[in-house]
């Protein structure tokens, strides 16, 4: 995974640079986590406002570990992106969901401005 991550940092920096918000998203958790649990945890829901923030916080600390050194290196290269992270499942609906929420609530935000 860290190899993998390395090739799309290097590629998001010399051809996405323009781009604000890039999400990464690790599919097939239910080979690598309690996908029950997860979509549990992170259930959206409306009333309980944005939580994106701690659920990245979360997903970048438990899955992407290993690749904490590339992803401080190119946020600190490209203040202007931010990377957003996502584990994912055909398995779990919820957790599928969760990007397509994301993105829909980003674009929602900038239609009112």
């Amino acid at each position: 995974m860290v190899a993998s991550l390395r090739k799309l940092a290097e590629f998001f920096r010399v051809n996405c640079q323009k781009v604000e918000h890039i999400l990464i998203c690790l599919h097939r958790a239910d080979t690598f986590c309690d996908v029950k649990s997860e979509a549990k945890k992170w259930c959206f829901d409306r009333n309980q406002g944005p939580f994106f923030f701690e659920y990245d916080n979360y997903i970048r600390k438990t899955y992407f570990t290993p690749a904490r050194s590339i992803i401080r290196a190119y946020n600190s290269q490209n203040p202007r992106a931010s990377l957003h992270f996502f584990i994912t499942t055909i398995d779990e609906p919820g957790l599928l969901e969760l990007p397509w929420i994301y993105l829909a609530s980003f674009l929602e935000n900038n239609n009112n401005d």
